[in-house]
């Protein structure tokens, strides 16, 4: 069995997210000059890079996994998805909406993920507990 350990995947849950706040967080989808969906990461004080259908869809992450001889591939987030310089309950919202959006994927596909969860470095104790995440929801 080839187990693929450092695979990067953004839950489509996670594309224009807007928070209670008005704060927009992961991927934007937009449309080129020829009219096709892109979904473009921001990366710091950067436009931005295009990333590409096996980063959000399990099917052509699948299918390629198969072209490359990949039984099981273990999915996590993109580093710039971490968000460490959020404040933690931001980011415990955000970390928590990724970690559902990885897990529907490893329901719905349980012979070919493994997934890791995010968690919001930036206060260790929100992380363990997930105390403030209501506060940041509400």
């Amino acid at each position: 069995m080839r187990i693929d350990v450092h695979t990067h995947f953004v839950p489509p849950n996670c594309f224009d997210v807007v928070d209670n706040r008005g704060k927009r967080y992961g991927p934007a989808v937009i449309r080129d000059e020829r009219g096709r969906e892109q979904v473009i990461l921001s990366v710091g004080k950067r436009a931005g890079v295009a990333i590409t259908r096996q980063f959000w869809d399990p099917a052509a992450r699948i299918k390629e996994m198969d072209t490359e001889g990949i039984d099981v591939q273990v999915l996590s987030s993109l580093p710039p998805l971490l968000y460490c310089e959020l404040d933690p309950e931001s980011c415990l919202w955000f970390s928590q909406r990724q970690n559902e959006g990885i897990s529907q994927v490893l329901r719905d596909y349980p012979d070919r993920f493994l997934g890791l969860a995010t968690i919001p470095l930036q206060k260790p104790d929100i992380a363990l507990t997930g105390q403030g995440y209501q506060q940041a929801r509400a």
